[in-house]
């Protein structure tokens, strides 16, 4: 299988260059088949062409300016898992009342209102069906080692810069499901690897996860 990537330039200096190599190794280490080609975009020509060296990538000298294209030139936002305000985690754990079956909930992070968080699993009456297993520096060898298999990654942001959790989900072949945020999740998720829902809308989610 060949992935293709297009985007706007990135210069060199900031933290997707990262994200980009970063993503191209967990491909290589889970598919081990599949070729990641990357296309880039660049309007100023002020690149500094260094950091593509073990990619396969190449530049396009263009002024095109559309806005799906220029997503990859997003900062990637890094904020605390459990932030309210950004990650919504309320809205997971509120979708998951009306929720039927044997389900657990794994909570792979930390943040300024993990308590708070966890009172509220009281409060909604299933503590003991969510694990938290706090802040890990490599999630996902974390996850393979002490969890096992994942039926689906679930991002409830009410907005995203690039949505790397979804990314190294897929990478891993976790199905996502996420919220229609801006910016990022409507790029990546096509219906067989996941499935999206409007943003704060918990009874849409509800309904997505009683389906897997």
């Amino acid at each position: 299988m060949n992935i293709v990537i297009t985007g706007y330039a990135l210069s060199g200096y900031g933290g997707m260059e990262t994200v980009c190599k970063r993503l191209v190794e967990l491909i290589a280490v889970n598919n081990p088949g599949t070729k990641v080609d990357f296309v880039f975009f660049n309007e100023k020509g002020e690149v500094d062409e260094q950091w593509y060296a073990g990619l396969n990538a190449r530049m396009v000298a263009s002024t095109v300016r559309n806005t799906k294209l220029r997503r990859l030139h997003f900062a990637l936002a890094l904020s605390g898992f459990l932030r309210r305000r950004q990650k919504r985690l309320k809205d997971l754990l509120d979708s998951l009342v009306a929720l039927q079956g044997e389900w657990r909930l794994h909570v792979v992070g930390d943040g300024a209102d993990l308590f708070q968080c966890q009172q509220y699993a009281e409060k909604l009456g299933f503590a003991g069906r969510v694990l938290w297993h706090g802040w890990q520096a490599r999630p996902w060898l974390y996850a393979k080692t002490n969890i096992g298999d994942l039926k689906a990654l679930v991002l409830t942001s009410a907005f995203e810069g690039l949505p790397m959790t979804l990314l190294e989900a897929m990478a891993h072949g976790v199905y996502c499901v996420s919220s229609d945020c801006p910016t990022g999740p409507a790029d990546v998720i096509d219906g067989i690897n996941g499935r999206l829902y409007p943003v704060k809308q918990q009874a849409e989610l509800t309904k997505i996860l009683q389906g897997l």
